[in-house]
């Protein structure tokens, strides 16, 4: 009978403890969700520059994951520069879902999968088991903490800045009108992604080499565009568009001309024919620096209009990257 009794508790040993083993690693598992297969499962800084997904860890995030935990809760659990642990977010529903928006920004693959399969590792630790699901998959289990109630230990930053472009350049239109341009541009970026810009811009005829031609054309241009920024760590890229008023004086009919004696002295006179208009202007532009320091930029610029339609290059320095956070 005892005989009996010892082999019962053993067999019963023997059943529960792989249950028991089971259980416990479920219980330690963390459950890694892919956003899109551009971002994959961790977002690194090259990632999070394209979708600015993580727009309040600052300029010490490293890279994160959003993470269900063992008690089901959703965080996303990230690295910062100088710190050694890691960092838990806890996202509502709602956040998990713009989190996932945002995500599909990112139309580039610029993470190699080794080295997500690495990170993935090092954010598990010592947790028994990984698990890897698509967002699609994701199920809550219990209610997610939502943000207000929770003291989120990360840096309250904004990504909404105004900015002043200092420009000079070419432009050139139809038939014989070319000149030199100088300008500026006061602008705002609203969350990194939004671009509102007032332009200002004169252009002049270049003086005659060989003499003198009156009147000397000129443009004046004020605008109001509107553009989208993408992000690409160091280098940026917007295009924008808008509404445009434009004035200036170009040449009619000959009047009359003189010549010289010595060199560069000929003069002729024209009509002078004031225009204006208004038009659409359009820009694509390609900014290398960032928000914090000196930025240069090179734009493509064109204003297309009824009278006097015309495009040109455009090279900006901004003095600081940012004159005021929002």
């Amino acid at each position: 009978m005892k005989l009996f009794n010892l082999l019962s508790l053993v067999s019963c040993c023997l059943f529960i403890s792989p249950i028991f083993s089971i259980a416990q690693q479920l219980g330690s598992t963390f459950t890694f969700i892919r956003l899109n297969s551009y971002i994959g499962y961790v977002i690194d800084v090259p990632e999070n520059n394209m979708c600015n997904c993580i727009n309040y860890a600052g300029s010490n995030f490293k890279y994160g994951a959003l993470v269900q935990m063992p008690d089901s809760n959703i965080v996303f659990r990230m690295k910062m520069e100088g710190r050694d642990n890691f960092i838990n977010v806890p996202l509502s529903e709602m956040e998990v879902a713009g989190l996932s928006r945002k995500a599909a920004d990112a139309q580039l693959i610029v993470s190699d999968e080794k080295v997500e399969q690495a990170l993935i590792k090092e954010m598990a630790g010592d947790t028994t088991g990984v698990r890897l699901i698509d967002y699609f998959e994701l199920k809550y289990k219990t209610p997610l903490i939502q943000r207000d109630s929770v003291s989120v230990p990360v840096i309250d930053y904004s990504n909404s800045y105004s900015f002043i472009n200092i420009g000079v350049g070419f432009s050139f239109g139809k038939g014989d009108h070319d000149f030199y341009m100088a300008g500026a541009e006061l602008g705002y970026v609203l969350n990194q992604r939004q671009v509102f810009t007032v332009r200002l811009l004169g252009h002049k005829e270049p003086k005659a080499i060989f003499g003198n031609t009156l009147p000397g054309e000129r443009i004046f241009e004020a605008g109001l565009l509107y553009g989208r920024k993408f992000n690409a760590g160091l280098v940026s890229f917007t295009l924008n568009a808008g509404v445009l008023y434009a004035s200036g004086i170009f040449k009619g009919k000959l009047i009359s001309r003189t010549g010289g004696i010595g060199f560069g002295s000929a003069s002729s006179q024209y009509e002078s024919v004031p225009w204006n208009s208004l038009g659409i202007p359009v820009k694509a532009e390609m900014l290398l620096g960032n928000r914090h320091k000196s930025i240069v930029s090179i734009a493509k610029f064109a204003n297309i209009n009824v009278r006097h339609s015309y495009e040109g290059i455009l090279f900006c320095f901004r003095p600081s990257g940012e004159y005021r956070k929002s």
